[in-house]
């Protein structure tokens, strides 16, 4: 991989990771409104936001590491993997507002839907953290483990 396209590629992984740390700032709202539309108490709605304000934390320290200590010596395969991982965390956000999308027309869709849409969410749900964790991991891993050139 040429300087370009690595700068090109480290350029494509801070978008990504600044659209991951929008999306994650917003999503305890959605969370909340999740849970109010599906008659959750009051606390128990403050503890998922709480607990989903996590998200954010993870999504701005790496994109804090991967900022800070970029550099064009970085190896390409791991910054793949990373590029990757940022893309189906963002994905996994679509689920979620799908679900509430769901519960909204939930008069009028099939039961079949609802229960498809409400696996997923829950896989989504699992997934989230997990996947940013994950990308904090390799934010870490692409800044410090350097191309052998």
């Amino acid at each position: 991989m040429d300087i370009v396209e690595l700068k090109e590629l480290i350029s494509s992984i801070k978008e990504r990771l600044q659209l991951a740390l929008t999306i994650s700032i917003f999503f305890p709202t959605f969370l909340a409104v999740y849970f109010e539309a599906v008659k959750a108490s009051p606390e128990e709605i403050r503890h998922n936001v709480l607990n989903w304000s996590s998200l954010i934390v993870l999504y701005l320290l790496s994109y804090l590491i991967f900022d800070g200590w970029k550099s064009n010596q970085m190896r390409s395969n791991v910054l793949r993997g990373l590029n990757r991982l940022i893309l189906g965390g963002i994905g996994l956000f679509v689920i979620p507002i799908l679900e509430l999308i769901s519960i909204a027309n939930s008069s009028t869709a099939p039961i079949w839907i609802l229960w498809v849409n409400l696996v997923s969410f829950i896989v989504s749900l699992n997934a989230l953290p997990i996947i940013a964790a994950t990308v904090l991991v390799f934010s870490i891993i692409a800044v410090s483990w350097k191309s052998h050139k």
